[in-house]
């Protein structure tokens, strides 16, 4: 007959070593904190950011300001456009994250010059025949010697010696990568500073291109009228072609 046995027969030692060696060898995932869209689009969350265009000199322009609605209370200088691109752009997050990925690839490259440990263990608790050996099907229930507890453990190393130059390879190529991802950070960043700069002073330039045509307009009608005048008073003689006067209004 086949007997009962109580959780007395269970040793704690072995029991704790398997379940250490299980836990041991499961990886923790890392914590990575996912950014809030919110945070790239101000007017999602409400927020109208209203800025005044400056001067060529990085200040506000009076007449732009005056012209924009008196949108110069809450104007934003240079400096605080540059942040808030800096710190918000989806670009910067993506490259800071790019570095992080390369700088975890170099580490997985370096780890292949460590040596590798394996250690496996097991517990199985049966019972078996007195009489009938393994293998054999019982039809009847024979006496049995008891319960029987099974242990395995192994333990395996291995370190690579040669490999033909491949782990120098990938650990190179591993720093070229990284090295690439940096570059492309300072790039992004470049390109960023370069876009505000750019959308900051650009009514700028376009209120400076507007005066210009203005003076420009101004001139042209003072020598159209100085034309007309010496032509009425027949101080001014063309030869050879008749000229057209064009008015301007």
């Amino acid at each position: 007959m086949l007997r009962e046995y109580d959780k007395s027969d269970i040793r704690p030692l072995p029991v704790l070593l398997a379940l250490v060696t299980l836990f041991t060898g499961c990886a923790t995932p890392g914590q990575i904190s996912t950014p809030s869209v919110d945070e790239y689009v101000p007017l999602a969350m409400g927020q109208h950011v209203r800025t005044s265009p400056a001067s060529m000199d990085g200040t506000l322009d009076p007449d732009l300001a005056a012209s924009s609605g008196g949108l110069s209370k809450d104007a934003l200088s240079l400096s605080e456009c540059l942040e808030i691109a800096l710190n918000q752009n989806p670009a910067q997050f993506a490259a800071r994250h790019g570095v992080t990925v390369a700088t975890e690839t170099v580490g997985i490259a370096k780890a292949l010059y460590y040596p590798e440990v394996n250690f496996m263990s097991s517990w199985n608790r049966s019972l078996r025949s007195s009489t009938l050996p393994g293998g054999v099907t019982q039809l009847v229930t024979p006496d049995s010697n008891g319960p029987t507890n099974d242990w395995l453990a192994g333990f395996a190393a291995r370190y690579t010696i040669a490999d033909g130059g491949r782990r120098a390879a990938e650990l190179r190529r591993a720093l070229a990568l990284n090295g690439a991802t940096e570059g492309d950070v300072k790039r992004i960043r470049q390109d960023i500073v370069f876009e505000v700069q750019s959308s900051f002073y650009r009514p700028a330039a376009a209120t400076q291109v507007h005066n210009v045509a203005e003076e420009n307009l101004s001139r042209a009608k003072a020598h159209l009228d100085l034309v007309q005048r010496l032509y009425s008073a027949n101080i001014l003689v063309i030869h050879g072609h008749q000229m057209d006067v064009i008015s301007l209004v």
